[in-house]
């Protein structure tokens, strides 16, 4: 049994813990009672059938009935004694068992024994293990994991204080909330919160709840700061802005309308091209300024086939080559293929301009 790692989660084994039996004892019927209440909230019909039936025996009337107080007294005793069965049962081993027999010696006494009767019991029996001067030096030295959030830093001090007994008789001790609070206030690895609480002297209830905030709030911050997951999605990202930003900024063309250096194309010739409407005063052309107009009225030869001229499937001729101005900007040399129609308009779509553009940037006239 105690080779099985799922068993061992369910089962408690006091050879596991020999130097702290009591408070390991205490820390396992805490989540065993968590465990009960859910599997087993109400009792079985025949059971609570026979827990009446042996009061009635006790009330020497056969023909009574319990009142709902009486009811419910009865159907919890059922379950307290039902809880100590079932824990003895499937989730202890044979040497809890042993610990039992030798806090109770007498069999009649353990049958008729209520799960708080047991509690009892036993940790008188595992008293003995606790050293309560190391148990109170192990709550001061409880300091926040790295990984571990605040709340569940809290629910481990206040947990490790039950074994410390602070609190003293009296129903209005502050005892054990004072040395919770400080104890969090110590271990605690965030230092804005350890700040506040010093300095606004929060109990325990509002450290717990500020400090949970504020954690709470600092990892949002955190994250919306470093925005890893927001400049991570799209091209539009805060860092791809940028990216794009920077390399517009290093990189300037001249404009073959105007000749001035521009960093947006587009910008440009939308808003602020003087030479997009203007007709040149050197070929009388339409598009750009006569200090960028590199016109020749040379006839182009051996375009495709040896002549200006550029023919369809049939033979006949449909474009003709009128010249060609050659431009440059910082990382092209671009041809511009000036041609008119023998027949009709060129389109975009026609073959022969297809042929056009695969040898340079075709501009249709």
């Amino acid at each position: 049994m105690a080779d099985n790692p799922v068993t061992q989660t369910l089962c408690f084994n006091p050879d596991d813990h020999p130097d702290a039996t009591l408070k390991s004892f205490d820390d396992f019927i805490q989540m065993y009672e968590l465990r009960y209440d859910a599997q087993y909230p109400d009792p079985p019909k025949v059971s609570i059938d026979a827990a009446i039936e042996r009061w009635k025996l006790t009330q020497q009337n056969a023909e009574a009935r319990p009142t709902i107080a009486q009811y419910d007294e009865i159907r919890d005793e059922w379950r307290s004694k039902d809880r100590v069965a079932k824990f003895l049962g499937l989730f202890s081993t044979k040497r809890l068992y042993t610990d039992w027999m030798a806090a109770v010696p007498s069999e009649t006494d353990r049958k008729a024994a209520t799960w708080n009767i047991f509690k009892t019991k036993m940790r008188e029996f595992y008293k003995p293990t606790e050293n309560t001067t190391l148990t109170n030096f192990h709550f001061r030295q409880l300091s926040q994991n790295k990984d571990e959030t605040f709340t569940s830093f809290c629910n481990r001090v206040e947990s490790e204080s039950k074994h410390c007994q602070f609190k003293c008789q009296s129903d209005d001790c502050t005892a054990e909330a004072t040395a919770i609070r400080d104890q969090i206030v110590i271990g605690t690895n965030n230092n804005t919160i350890r700040e506040e609480a010093l300095l606004k002297s929060w109990d325990l209830q509002t450290l717990r709840k500020q400090g949970m905030k504020m954690e709470s709030a600092q990892k949002g911050g955190a994250e919306l700061a470093n925005g890893d997951e927001i400049r991570r999605i799209g091209k539009y990202s805060n860092k791809q802005r940028r990216k794009t930003n920077s390399d517009t900024k290093q990189k300037k063309v001249s404009c073959y309308h105007c000749g001035e250096l521009i960093t947006n194309i587009q910008f440009h010739r939308n808003k602020e091209c003087a030479g997009l409407k203007n007709k040149c005063s050197k070929c009388s052309k339409t598009g750009h300024l006569p200090v960028v107009c590199q016109s020749s009225t040379r006839p182009i030869r051996n375009i495709a086939d040896g002549s200006n001229q550029v023919q369809n499937d049939d033979g006949n001729t449909e474009f003709e080559v009128d010249n060609i101005n050659l431009a440059k900007d910082d990382q092209y040399n671009i041809n511009i293929f000036c041609v008119k129609s023998t027949k009709a308009k060129p389109t975009l779509k026609s073959p022969q301009c297809k042929i056009i553009r695969f040898r340079s940037w075709l501009t249709t006239v």
